[in-house]
């Protein structure tokens, strides 16, 4: 009867122990289900800046879209087409012919690449000032365009030898003079 009476009370230890490791482990998961959960940080989307990963052939698109505007208003702009002038090896959209240097004011409009050879990274307007291109080859980045960034490329912003702005990411720096303009335009950096 000691045999039995003990192994009785081995019996119940065990079934009372493995019970209670049971209830313990439903009180941990109802423990854990009822801390609190946050919510991780919602991650908001890059914002795209105009002129950021603008390839050559968008860029154009844009420019002679407003070219042929300007054009049904009688306002003339300098045609651009990608070139590589090979003498320079200088990528370029417009640039004043060498048989043309005497027939007028020279202009370039030259254009650095990305690595892959077609976005646009910054342009340069260089040369005698032609406000109605440097307006459309502004305005065809994307921008938004304002009063104050009129008033800069007509040099009525301040009495400065350079204006520096950022619209929309973009970096628009004008310096010189009113014989000799440049107009640099650098495009944010990649997402």
């Amino acid at each position: 009867m000691k045999r039995t009476l003990l192994t009785a009370l081995t019996c119940s230890a065990l079934l009372m122990g493995l019970s209670a490791c049971g209830s313990n482990e439903k009180t941990t998961t109802e423990s854990k289900s009822s801390e609190p959960t946050y919510k991780k940080e919602e991650t908001k989307p890059k914002e795209k800046f105009a002129f950021q990963d603008m390839t050559t052939d968008q860029y154009l698109k844009n420019y002679n879209k407003i070219k042929d505007e300007l054009a049904g208003q009688g306002i003339q702009v300098l045609p651009f087409n990608l070139e590589l002038e090979e003498s320079t090896n200088t990528h370029r959209f417009y640039y004043t012919k060498e048989e043309d240097y005497a027939k007028t004011d020279t202009k370039w409009v030259s254009v650095s690449l990305r690595r892959d050879g077609k976005t646009i990274d910054s342009m340069l307007y260089n040369g005698a000032p032609d406000l109605n291109t440097i307006k459309a080859m502004i305005k065809a980045t994307g921008v938004t365009w304002s009063d104050k960034l009129d008033k800069m490329v007509e040099g009525k912003e301040s009495s400065k030898d350079s204006e520096n702005i950022t619209v929309d990411g973009v970096r628009i720096s004008i310096f010189g003079s009113p014989t000799d303009i440049n107009v640099s335009i650098d495009a944010p950096p990649s997402a």
